[in-house]
């Protein structure tokens, strides 16, 4: 018997047989065919409402991207 080779087998022994991979894949493909219900279920007006709230917050998150870009930028020059 080559019990280095059977100990080699046994630390590659998976708690699961199947790697995190594989149950993504099979979730994203049970749940794929219901994204055409969920979202004829959803009210047109909601989505949009949703929609032009998120482009707002966007824009405002931008706007304070460059408030923070400025100072960082204004304080590093007059530091020195």
């Amino acid at each position: 018997m080559d019990l280095y080779g059977i100990t080699a087998n046994v630390t590659h022994i998976r708690l699961l047989p199947v790697d995190f991979r594989a149950i993504v894949a099979l979730v994203v493909a049970a749940l794929l065919p219901l994204l055409p219900v969920g979202v004829a279920s959803l009210p047109v007006g909601s989505v949009l409402h949703f929609a032009i709230q998120a482009r707002e917050d966007l824009r405002q998150l931008r706007i304070i991207k460059l408030l923070l870009l400025f100072v960082v930028v204004f304080f590093s020059i007059f530091k020195k």
